[in-house]
């Protein structure tokens, strides 16, 4: 599985001028208006930062400024 991030990692940051990836598809086939699913999906990610693996909560950790950073800019926005 690693190994198949990496690839997928080597390859956007290799071809990312060429790649555009609308942010608000991806928020739209992930989110989900449901309190408790957006609870889970909240608590999946502190799940991941109090791992013991540094590749797991170093991912789940970069996650979260992502999506600091777009609910910044919504905020901005408005």
């Amino acid at each position: 599985m690693e190994s198949n991030l990496d690839l997928i990692k080597n390859f956007v940051e290799w071809w990312k001028e060429r790649i555009y990836t609308s942010t608000l598809i991806i928020y739209k086939l992930i989110s989900d208006q449901d309190i408790k699913s957006k609870q889970k999906y909240y608590r999946s990610f502190i799940n991941c930062m109090k791992n013991s693996y540094k590749n797991i909560y170093t991912t789940a950790t970069e996650d979260v400024r992502m999506l600091l950073n777009i609910k910044k800019l919504k905020n901005e926005s408005n």
